[in-house]
Protein backbone atom coordinates (compact mmCIF):
# COMPACT_ATOMS: atom_id res chain seq x y z
CA UNK A 1 0.00 0.00 0.00
CA UNK A 2 1.36 3.23 -1.11
CA UNK A 3 2.06 6.02 1.90
CA UNK A 4 -0.05 8.64 0.84
CA UNK A 5 1.75 11.19 3.35
CA UNK A 6 5.45 10.33 1.65
CA UNK A 7 3.77 10.75 -1.82
CA UNK A 8 2.25 13.93 -0.67
CA UNK A 9 6.18 15.67 0.50
CA UNK A 10 7.24 14.38 -2.48
CA UNK A 11 5.12 16.17 -4.41
CA UNK A 12 5.32 19.24 -2.80
CA UNK A 13 9.31 18.86 -3.02
CA UNK A 14 9.05 18.37 -6.42
CA UNK A 15 6.90 21.88 -7.19
CA UNK A 16 9.34 23.71 -4.82
CA UNK A 17 12.24 22.72 -6.82
CA UNK A 18 10.21 23.65 -10.24
CA UNK A 19 9.37 26.80 -8.73
CA UNK A 20 13.67 28.22 -7.47
CA UNK A 21 14.72 26.63 -10.86
CA UNK A 22 12.00 27.59 -13.31
CA UNK A 23 12.82 30.94 -15.81
CA UNK A 24 11.53 34.58 -14.17
CA UNK A 25 8.72 35.91 -16.76
CA UNK A 26 10.57 38.77 -18.91
CA UNK A 27 9.86 41.96 -17.71
CA UNK A 28 8.96 45.28 -19.54
CA UNK A 29 10.58 48.24 -19.55
CA UNK A 30 14.63 49.46 -18.50
CA UNK A 31 14.16 48.46 -14.80
CA UNK A 32 13.44 44.60 -15.61
CA UNK A 33 15.40 41.96 -13.38
CA UNK A 34 18.08 40.37 -15.28
CA UNK A 35 17.42 37.17 -16.68
CA UNK A 36 18.21 33.84 -15.18
CA UNK A 37 19.97 30.77 -17.43
CA UNK A 38 21.92 27.73 -16.23
CA UNK A 39 21.55 29.51 -12.66
CA UNK A 40 23.68 32.13 -13.99
CA UNK A 41 22.37 35.99 -13.14
CA UNK A 42 23.72 37.94 -16.46
CA UNK A 43 22.47 42.16 -15.90
CA UNK A 44 22.61 44.71 -18.76
CA UNK A 45 25.15 46.80 -17.60
CA UNK A 46 27.38 48.00 -14.92
CA UNK A 47 26.67 51.93 -13.73
CA UNK A 48 28.69 53.38 -11.07
CA UNK A 49 26.12 55.88 -9.22
CA UNK A 50 28.07 58.65 -8.23
CA UNK A 51 25.20 60.64 -6.55
CA UNK A 52 24.83 57.87 -4.14
CA UNK A 53 28.26 55.99 -4.49
CA UNK A 54 26.51 52.73 -5.10
CA UNK A 55 28.14 50.12 -7.24
CA UNK A 56 26.58 47.74 -9.25
CA UNK A 57 27.93 43.70 -10.06
CA UNK A 58 29.26 43.63 -12.82
CA UNK A 59 27.59 41.58 -15.86
CA UNK A 60 27.07 37.83 -15.33
CA UNK A 61 28.13 38.28 -12.08
CA UNK A 62 25.65 35.89 -9.48
CA UNK A 63 25.55 36.93 -6.24
CA UNK A 64 24.26 34.48 -3.60
CA UNK A 65 23.27 33.46 -0.10
CA UNK A 66 23.07 30.84 1.63
CA UNK A 67 19.92 30.85 3.95
CA UNK A 68 17.53 28.26 5.45
CA UNK A 69 19.72 26.01 3.69
CA UNK A 70 19.45 26.10 -0.08
CA UNK A 71 21.03 28.76 -2.44
CA UNK A 72 18.76 31.79 -3.20
CA UNK A 73 19.63 34.08 -6.68
CA UNK A 74 19.00 37.50 -6.28
CA UNK A 75 18.55 39.32 -9.24
CA UNK A 76 20.02 42.94 -9.28
CA UNK A 77 17.98 45.08 -11.66
CA UNK A 78 19.60 47.34 -14.30
CA UNK A 79 20.10 50.54 -12.88
CA UNK A 80 17.75 53.68 -13.89
CA UNK A 81 19.04 55.80 -16.86
CA UNK A 82 19.46 59.04 -15.43
CA UNK A 83 17.07 61.58 -17.43
CA UNK A 84 17.76 64.54 -15.38
CA UNK A 85 18.03 67.88 -17.24
CA UNK A 86 21.17 68.76 -18.23
CA UNK A 87 22.17 71.91 -16.79
CA UNK A 88 24.94 73.56 -19.57
CA UNK A 89 28.13 75.06 -18.18
CA UNK A 90 27.80 79.02 -17.71
CA UNK A 91 29.22 81.18 -19.72
CA UNK A 92 30.20 84.71 -18.42
CA UNK A 93 30.59 86.62 -20.73
CA UNK A 94 33.02 89.88 -20.07
CA UNK A 95 31.08 93.33 -19.51
CA UNK A 96 31.12 95.63 -22.45
CA UNK A 97 33.49 98.47 -22.07
CA UNK A 98 32.09 101.09 -24.02
CA UNK A 99 34.82 102.78 -26.17
CA UNK A 100 34.64 106.62 -25.51
CA UNK A 101 34.14 108.60 -28.58
CA UNK A 102 37.60 110.71 -29.28
CA UNK A 103 37.56 113.81 -28.89
CA UNK A 104 38.36 116.17 -31.20
CA UNK A 105 41.66 117.55 -31.62
CA UNK A 106 41.77 121.08 -29.92
CA UNK A 107 42.14 124.08 -32.55
CA UNK A 108 45.12 125.79 -32.14
CA UNK A 109 45.14 128.42 -31.11
CA UNK A 110 45.39 131.87 -33.01
CA UNK A 111 48.46 133.40 -33.05
CA UNK A 112 48.21 136.86 -31.62
CA UNK A 113 49.39 139.55 -34.36
CA UNK A 114 51.95 141.04 -34.55
CA UNK A 115 52.07 144.43 -32.59
CA UNK A 116 52.83 147.30 -34.76
CA UNK A 117 56.44 148.61 -34.21
CA UNK A 118 56.37 151.10 -31.65
CA UNK A 119 58.82 153.86 -31.44
CA UNK A 120 61.72 153.85 -28.52
CA UNK A 121 60.66 156.49 -26.13
CA UNK A 122 63.85 156.89 -24.92
CA UNK A 123 67.21 156.80 -27.41
CA UNK A 124 70.66 155.40 -26.36
CA UNK A 125 73.02 157.30 -27.96
CA UNK A 126 74.02 160.64 -27.19
CA UNK A 127 73.03 162.06 -30.62
CA UNK A 128 69.02 160.49 -29.96
CA UNK A 129 68.57 162.16 -26.79
CA UNK A 130 70.05 165.89 -28.03
CA UNK A 131 67.95 165.19 -30.95
CA UNK A 132 65.00 164.23 -28.96
CA UNK A 133 65.50 166.66 -26.55
CA UNK A 134 65.65 169.57 -28.97
CA UNK A 135 62.78 168.32 -31.46
CA UNK A 136 60.17 168.12 -28.33
CA UNK A 137 61.21 171.67 -26.66
CA UNK A 138 60.25 173.46 -29.77
CA UNK A 139 56.93 170.96 -30.56
CA UNK A 140 55.56 172.19 -26.64
CA UNK A 141 55.93 175.79 -27.90
CA UNK A 142 53.96 175.52 -30.72
CA UNK A 143 51.01 173.04 -29.19
CA UNK A 144 52.23 169.82 -30.77
CA UNK A 145 52.69 166.52 -28.63
CA UNK A 146 56.47 165.02 -27.61
CA UNK A 147 57.93 162.41 -30.68
CA UNK A 148 59.20 159.20 -29.36
CA UNK A 149 62.60 157.89 -30.61
CA UNK A 150 62.11 155.22 -33.41
CA UNK A 151 65.58 152.81 -34.03
CA UNK A 152 63.34 152.09 -37.37
CA UNK A 153 63.53 155.48 -38.26
CA UNK A 154 67.38 155.97 -37.20
CA UNK A 155 68.42 153.03 -39.16
CA UNK A 156 66.66 154.27 -42.19
CA UNK A 157 68.27 158.08 -41.66
CA UNK A 158 71.78 155.91 -40.97
CA UNK A 159 71.57 154.44 -44.60
CA UNK A 160 70.76 157.35 -46.32
CA UNK A 161 73.50 159.56 -44.46
CA UNK A 162 76.02 156.94 -45.27
CA UNK A 163 76.00 157.78 -48.84
CA UNK A 164 77.43 161.05 -48.00
CA UNK A 165 75.35 162.72 -50.69
CA UNK A 166 73.70 166.06 -49.44
CA UNK A 167 70.43 165.57 -50.84
CA UNK A 168 66.91 164.26 -49.75
CA UNK A 169 66.21 160.21 -49.63
CA UNK A 170 64.35 159.56 -53.00
CA UNK A 171 61.82 156.56 -51.81
CA UNK A 172 61.81 156.54 -47.94
CA UNK A 173 58.18 158.01 -47.56
CA UNK A 174 59.40 159.51 -44.67
CA UNK A 175 59.08 163.48 -43.17
CA UNK A 176 62.79 164.36 -43.78
CA UNK A 177 65.69 167.27 -42.53
CA UNK A 178 69.25 166.88 -43.70
CA UNK A 179 71.96 169.63 -42.53
CA UNK A 180 75.31 169.41 -43.01
CA UNK A 181 78.35 170.45 -40.19
CA UNK A 182 77.34 171.71 -36.75
CA UNK A 183 76.90 169.94 -33.68
CA UNK A 184 73.62 168.83 -32.81
CA UNK A 185 72.07 171.83 -30.86
CA UNK A 186 73.20 173.59 -33.70
CA UNK A 187 71.40 171.54 -36.19
CA UNK A 188 68.19 171.97 -34.05
CA UNK A 189 68.20 175.87 -34.08
CA UNK A 190 69.01 176.07 -37.67
CA UNK A 191 66.06 174.00 -38.29
CA UNK A 192 63.55 175.99 -35.83
CA UNK A 193 64.30 179.07 -34.39
CA UNK A 194 66.05 180.26 -37.68
CA UNK A 195 63.27 179.14 -39.54
CA UNK A 196 60.46 180.03 -37.29
CA UNK A 197 59.85 183.17 -38.37
CA UNK A 198 58.73 182.27 -42.32
CA UNK A 199 57.64 178.80 -41.54
CA UNK A 200 60.55 177.13 -43.42
CA UNK A 201 60.29 173.45 -44.54
CA UNK A 202 62.39 172.36 -41.64
CA UNK A 203 60.65 174.60 -38.91
CA UNK A 204 57.32 173.21 -40.14
CA UNK A 205 58.49 169.37 -39.81
CA UNK A 206 59.94 169.79 -36.39
CA UNK A 207 56.48 171.13 -34.86
CA UNK A 208 54.22 169.23 -37.43
CA UNK A 209 51.38 167.58 -35.06
CA UNK A 210 50.93 164.26 -36.77
CA UNK A 211 54.12 163.01 -36.64
CA UNK A 212 54.78 161.60 -33.77
CA UNK A 213 58.43 159.71 -34.12
CA UNK A 214 61.50 160.22 -35.38
CA UNK A 215 64.76 159.23 -35.74
CA UNK A 216 68.06 160.84 -36.75
CA UNK A 217 71.78 159.43 -37.65
CA UNK A 218 74.76 161.64 -38.46
CA UNK A 219 78.18 160.44 -40.72
CA UNK A 220 81.67 162.15 -40.73
CA UNK A 221 81.74 162.88 -44.49
CA UNK A 222 85.37 164.98 -45.10
CA UNK A 223 85.17 167.29 -48.34
CA UNK A 224 81.69 165.96 -49.52
CA UNK A 225 79.23 168.02 -47.55
CA UNK A 226 79.37 171.38 -45.87
CA UNK A 227 81.01 170.56 -42.47
CA UNK A 228 82.53 167.56 -43.46
CA UNK A 229 79.23 165.93 -41.35
CA UNK A 230 76.25 165.08 -42.59
CA UNK A 231 72.84 165.07 -40.61
CA UNK A 232 69.78 163.15 -41.34
CA UNK A 233 66.45 162.87 -39.60
CA UNK A 234 63.30 160.81 -40.67
CA UNK A 235 59.91 161.51 -39.18
CA UNK A 236 56.32 159.58 -39.09
CA UNK A 237 53.78 160.07 -39.97
CA UNK A 238 55.84 162.51 -42.86
CA UNK A 239 54.79 166.25 -42.25
CA UNK A 240 54.99 169.12 -44.90
CA UNK A 241 51.43 167.49 -46.56
CA UNK A 242 50.27 170.18 -48.92
CA UNK A 243 46.62 171.56 -47.79
CA UNK A 244 47.09 170.01 -43.68
CA UNK A 245 49.35 173.01 -42.81
CA UNK A 246 46.88 174.95 -40.67
CA UNK A 247 46.23 171.91 -38.41
CA UNK A 248 49.36 170.49 -37.98
CA UNK A 249 51.65 174.06 -37.64
CA UNK A 250 50.22 175.99 -34.90
CA UNK A 251 50.30 180.14 -36.25
CA UNK A 252 50.58 179.39 -39.73
CA UNK A 253 48.69 181.53 -42.13
CA UNK A 254 49.88 180.41 -45.07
Amino acid sequence: MVNLSNSFSLVLMLASTLAVHAAPSPGYGYNAPAQQENHVVYETKVVYHKATKTVYAKQGEATHSHKYGHKNYHYRPAPKKNYGYYQPPKVVQPPKVKTPAPKPAPKPAPKPAPKPATPNSAPSSSLGKGMLEGHNTLRAQYGASPLKWSDKLASSAQEHANKCVFEHSAASGYGENIAGGADVLGVCKMWGKDEAADFGGHFTQMVWKSSTSVGCARVQCPGQVVGDVFTVCQYEPAGNVQGAYPENVQGYQG
